[in-house]
C-alpha cells in the first residue's frame, strides 16, 4: 500500500490526503504530518518532514 500514493503523486502532482495510525508509515509517506487527539478529535501537532524523496522503508 506504501508504493502506490507516491506513484500517484508522482504522476498527478496533487495534494493526496492519507489517513493512517501508523507514525512511522506517515513520516515515510508525508512531508506534514498533522496528529490528532482521541476524542474529541483536535489537531494536537503538526510536523514537516524534510527527509527527500523517494524515502524508502
Amino acid at each position: 500500500m506504501q508504493a502506490l500514493p507516491p506513484s500517484i503523486w508522482a504522476h498527478a502532482r496533487e495534494t493526496l490526503l492519507f489517513v493512517t495510525h501508523d507514525i512511522n508509515e506517515a513520516i515515510i509517506m508525508a512531508s506534514r504530518v498533522v496528529v490528532f487527539s482521541a476524542a474529541p478529535g483536535r489537531i494536537t501537532a503538526e510536523v514537516t518532514t524534510d527527509l527527500p524523496h523517494p524515502r524508502t522503508t
